[in-house]
């Protein structure tokens, strides 16, 4: 899968969830946050030990 690939398809899976949750309760929640976070970490040339270390930051 290529980075483009990936982005194509993140971007298609947050519309669905949007979709699935309304519109108001997806603006409620960290959403965007989490989808920001799942294309760095799967798009960076460099792999991190542990995957929950980057959301740490975001939940603080």
């Amino acid at each position: 899968m290529t980075k483009a690939l990936f982005r194509q398809v993140l971007g298609e899976e947050m519309k669905v969830i949007a979709s699935e949750l309304g519109e108001e309760r997806f603006s409620q929640g960290r959403f965007d946050d989490a989808a920001r976070l799942m294309e760095q970490i799967t798009t960076s040339d460099e792999l991190i030990d542990f995957l929950t270390l980057p959301g740490y930051r975001l939940l603080a």
